[in-house]
């Protein structure tokens, strides 16, 4: 009789012990409910793989450019002139009364009717690149002259040099004048050529990217 009582009491402890233990898996794994049918179910996190998209800041390469003057050397703010008479006469500068009272000529000088007045100027291009200037030639009248008649800054002419690397070219201009209107020759530079000077800077910018992550969502077992 003792010795089936101590089975019976042995029975008991035994099937506490797994009560307890059934109890704390379901407190790990999820709550346990009893749905409609009377089944024991629980809520369990169930882990899935996923993709998310992410922002993140890469450098890059890139290029900035901007438009120079080729460099030159000129000389035309400093005009190589040349001034010359092409027509003269003759005019009595002093007179002298002969014993029979006739009036001659001592003395004659030389005067100047026209001028002709010759400019110059060079220009070298001292840089790699080959380039087009582009120049005016005008005249106008010498200072405090009541009688000269053209028009201030009067173009003469335009010239496009194409010049190549460490290449000079000379530009020459001529006018006449008479001795009442004394004029004088000018240049001036109104078109230089440039190049464009590129170089890489560092820049950065935001791209999208995708990884994979792991979730969990609640399934529902029983």
């Amino acid at each position: 009789m003792k010795k089936e009582v101590y089975i019976f009491v042995l029975f008991i402890f035994l099937m506490l012990f797994l009560t307890l233990i059934s109890i704390k898996t379901l407190n790990l794994t999820g709550n346990a409910f009893y749905n409609k049918s009377n089944q024991e179910c629980k809520e369990i996190n169930t882990p899935y793989e996923t993709i998310e998209e992410y922002n993140q800041t890469i450098p890059y390469t890139d290029q900035e450019c901007e438009n120079k003057k080729l460099s030159y050397k000129s000389s035309d703010d400093q005009l190589n002139r040349k001034v010359e008479c092409i027509e003269i006469h003759e005019q009595c500068k002093s007179f002298r009364i002969s014993q029979n009272g006739e009036e001659t000529c001592n003395e004659y000088e030389i005067i100047c009717d026209k001028y002709r007045e010759t400019a110059s100027f060079q220009i070298t291009n001292l840089d790699n690149q080959e380039g087009q200037w582009t120049f005016e030639w005008k005249k106008s009248c010498i200072n405090n002259q009541e009688t000269c008649q053209i028009l201030d800054n009067e173009l003469i002419k335009t010239e496009n040099f194409i010049i190549d690397p460490t290449e000079t070219k000379k530009s020459t201009a001529s006018i006449t004048y008479n001795h009442e209107n004394k004029e004088h020759l000018f240049v001036s530079l109104i078109q230089y050529p440039s190049k464009e000077i590129c170089r890489d800077v560092i820049k950065h910018k935001d791209i999208i990217k995708t990884r994979k992550i792991i979730q969990y969502k609640k399934e529902t077992v029983c």
